[in-house]
């Protein structure tokens, strides 16, 4: 129940996001989706329930490694940390 209940909740904090920032008429053409979550079905399909009408994408198809995210964000966090 506890894993069930977190897909839900992130997929429904990413498509909240999303509706957030991009009001209406704006709508996304595709979600490009990095992180342990693009080996994740059910939270794969969550997110598809969030955007039924947009392709859901892994940033491995723009040349990005989905299971990178992680690594980027550590090393921007360090280049800041550096430059104070």
């Amino acid at each position: 129940d506890l894993l069930c209940t977190a897909a839900h909740f992130v997929a429904g904090c990413v498509g909240a996001g999303v509706r957030e920032w991009l009001p209406p008429p704006v709508q996304p053409r595709g979600v490009y989706v990095s992180g342990g979550g693009v080996r994740n079905g059910f939270v794969w399909q969550r997110l598809q329930h969030q955007f039924p009408a947009v392709a859901l994408k892994r940033t491995d198809d723009i040349g990005l490694p989905a299971l990178g995210r992680t690594a980027a964000a550590a090393a921007g966090l360090a280049a800041l940390a550096a430059d104070g």
